[in-house]
């Protein structure tokens, strides 16, 4: 089963299998989730828990998460989501906990004073403040009161937490300093064997050093030996000892580990890649870290986790950047520039995309290297499509892509030329040349066994039919579209379809529906990061919203989906300028009066796509109906202009709304004969 699925659809079908058996667990009995320090946790593991969280509202599910406040999360605005926040300790607060680890009924007031200043209510500051003031004999029991040994200006109290941690460590045997100086450099949590190999100690010496790092509670200790595994304490104190090393010590032991893992881990290395690749690049052995992070990246573009597969694609480009300068480097790069440029593109950034292969673009073609071609032209066509509208140039880069050989190392760019020249002939109304590109992208993910390409070509060719009023077969392209997106398990492929079964239930007047199926698309869009359908599923449910009279909702999603374009650098500056035509819209519908007829003007002149040129004046004529004062006469030179645009253009949908919204405007009249012409 595995072998004919995509690893994003594999993924997705773990995520899926997984929930499934918690919620089913949870009928049998409430379950109780806790996940500490999320602000550590893995994007797999983080997608694993939007998924669950996104189906846990009516389960006996309680789940508990820890993190610190720069983590930032997208579950914030659920109902049945609720945070507490840790604040800092108040001075009593701050003062219990300093008697109950001192183990003293009575403190001075001095050494009060001095908890209080340097701990700030941190409770892991009071806790490493303590253990380091009694280690280094600076505090004296005089009966049950507890004080400092000196006065407060004769000792040397530690002034930041890292001077207590670095003073706590200074104090430590030799032998135990130099296994927390390796153990930071493996990382926050390492194998008993992985650092028995790399301090080379005899296992006596090991286990006895270990021991004293575990009874000062900087390492604790998990499992049974000889399986253990220890983990830092804090992040900051493996922070503090691994700034303390020597820069070049810190190379050498960070290639030492490197070499260890791979030693270790030879039958399944394809498990360390990520691993392997940050240790050699920290070590400067830019050969294997430029190795480690193609094959890190591959594996995670695999394993579907994009965003991971980019920043391990990034080190490597970065790796090849310290190799020596000449064609056999230039070619590696070449390639590792445009397989970083597919990843991105995956995630709908062409601005990165096209400064990705934007270095290397003009040595690809001076060195004849052919097989970048397909990547660089598709590349640099998206962005020219999608952030600069130069749609003679967008043609002519992806039709070059079309032109260069098929074979598995350019199909994935075939694909996207043929997909997005058929998008891009929809905008301009040349259906015929629309359903040619789209039939053809089709055919090569039938051709490749790929039902999620399968899918995403028939839900497009679904809206686009839906867009020239052709609703039943519409529906009937994206049945099949849901179909194949079921079958692939591909989350991508599964929130696009949703995304167009909306919008033809809104086209078909069914909103309540459409409402449905659109809020579904915007979450699993999101969580798909597939930015440009997120829009759409954004713009037509704020769509929905407003024909079922929701109209401050709707004007939130409209400004959602500007915001999802703008984060990714002004993407689609056409479809941006119709949002904010239907925000004013939704605004004059809400009683809103301080809205500019110039301003709709401006909205509609940014417009570069002819799909949208009626919509736009119908969308002035809407606004002007709505305002207190209708102005009939503006309005109706609106309609009309956007019927003689939707006509000439096709749009059969459009047209039938451009006469709704003409009657409107005999309505306001009082002219109900003409009233009824115009709806016939």
């Amino acid at each position: 089963m595995k072998g004919s699925m995509t690893p994003e659809a594999w993924k997705n079908l773990l995520v899926h299998a997984l929930t499934d058996m918690l919620l089913t667990t949870s009928e049998r009995r409430p379950l109780v989730l806790a996940v500490e320090d999320l602000h550590w946790i893995d994007r797999s593991s983080e997608e694993l828990l939007t998924t669950l969280l996104n189906s846990i509202s009516a389960s006996r599910i309680l789940m508990l998460f820890t993190y610190r406040p720069e983590y930032l999360h997208t579950w914030g605005a659920r109902s049945y989501h609720s945070q507490l926040t840790l604040n800092r300790l108040s001075n009593r607060e701050t003062l219990e906990m300093a008697h109950n680890q001192l183990g003293a009924d009575e403190i001075d007031e001095s050494l009060e004073g001095l908890i209080l200043e340097k701990t700030e209510g941190v409770p892991f500051f009071v806790e490493e403040f303590l253990k380091s003031m009694r280690d280094l004999g600076f505090l004296r029991l005089e009966g049950d009161r507890l004080g400092l040994a000196g006065e407060v200006g004769e000792i040397s109290v530690p002034a930041t937490i890292q001077d207590v941690l670095r003073a706590r460590i200074d104090i430590l045997p030799e032998g135990a300093k130099a296994v927390l100086r390796t153990a930071t450099v493996v990382g926050r949590e390492m194998s008993h064997e992985l650092l028995q190999q790399l301090t080379e100690s005899p296992e006596e010496d090991l286990l006895a050093n270990l021991s004293i790092l575990k009874d000062n509670e900087l390492l604790y200790e998990r499992g049974v030996y000889p399986h253990s595994t220890y983990l830092f304490k804090h992040a900051l104190t493996r922070e503090v000892v691994h700034d303390s090393i020597l820069s070049k010590n810190r190379k050498l032991l960070h290639r030492r580990a490197g070499q260890v893992i791979e030693a270790l881990f030879s039958r399944h290395l394809e498990e360390h890649y990520g691993v392997l690749a940050e240790h050699f690049i920290a070590g400067e052995d830019f050969l294997k870290g430029a190795e480690y992070s193609r094959l890190a990246a591959r594996s995670a573009h695999q394993s579907g986790a994009f965003p991971d597969a980019i920043e391990y694609a990034k080190k490597g480009v970065w790796c090849l950047s310290h190799f020596p300068d000449n064609d056999e480097t230039l070619k590696r790069t070449i390639d590792a520039r445009t397989t970083l440029a597919g990843y991105i593109l995956i995630l709908g950034r062409p601005h990165e995309a096209k400064e990705a292969v934007a270095p290397i673009a003009q040595a690809a073609l001076d060195l004849d290297y052919r097989q970048s071609w397909p990547a660089i032209f598709g590349a640099t066509g998206l962005y020219e499509l999608f952030a600069k509208e130069d749609y003679t140039l967008a043609m002519e880069h992806l039709e070059k892509v079309l032109a260069t050989p098929l074979d598995n190392k350019s199909s994935a760019w075939h694909w996207f030329a043929a997909y997005y020249l058929g998008a891009f002939h929809a905008w301009m109304c040349e259906f015929d040349q629309t359903q040619q590109y789209l039939e053809r992208a089709t055919s090569m993910s039938e051709a490749a066994g790929r039902l999620e390409g399968v899918a995403v070509g028939h839900a497009t060719i679904g809206l686009y039919y839906c867009f020239q009023g052709q609703l039943d077969r519409a529906s009937s392209e994206s049945g099949i579209a849901q179909q194949a997106a079921k079958g692939s398990h591909n989350p991508t492929a599964q929130a696009l379809t949703q995304a167009v079964v909306g919008i033809i239930h809104s086209s078909k007047g069914l909103h309540a529906d459409a409402r449905e199926h659109l809020q579904t698309a915007v979450i699993s869009t999101s969580e798909t990061a597939q930015t440009f359908w997120r829009s759409m599923a954004l713009t037509y449910l704020g769509d929905a919203l407003y024909e079922l009279s929701e109209y401050d909702e709707a004007q939130t999603r409209y400004g959602q989906g500007i915001a999802t374009l703008e984060g990714l650098g002004d993407l689609l500056p056409s479809w941006q300028s119709v949002m904010r035509l239907r925000i004013a819209r939704a605004r004059a519908a809400a009683g809103n009066t301080d809205i500019r007829l110039e301003d709709l003007r401006d909205w509609r002149r940014a417009n570069r796509l002819r799909f949208l040129e009626g919509l736009t004046a119908r969308l002035i004529a809407q606004v002007l109906l709505t305002v207190e004062e209708p102005e009939l006469e503006e309005a109706q030179r609106w309609v009309e202009t956007a019927i003689a645009a939707d006509r000439a253009n096709g749009l059969q949908l459009d047209l039938a709304h451009d006469h709704v919204c003409l009657a409107q405007v005999h309505q306001g009249r009082d002219d109900r004969k003409t009233m009824r012409l115009s709806l016939e």
